[in-house]
């Protein structure tokens, strides 16, 4: 259960927990645990780095 979906504008991807962290720091990822979703802006780093993981 450390799989979460990611929506991209055009997909999404799954990604671990930890890699979420990695890519949109720790706060995302306990923000993600209090409130069960986490709305991040889409940058164009932030999006490729979701479509390499």
């Amino acid at each position: 259960m450390n799989q979460v979906k990611v929506y991209l504008p055009d997909h999404e991807v799954q990604i671990s927990l930890e890699r979420l962290q990695q890519i949109a720091g720790v706060d995302a990822v306990h923000e993600l645990y209090l409130k069960g979703l986490v709305c991040l802006p889409c940058t164009s780093q932030m999006c490729e780095a979701f479509d390499r993981s």
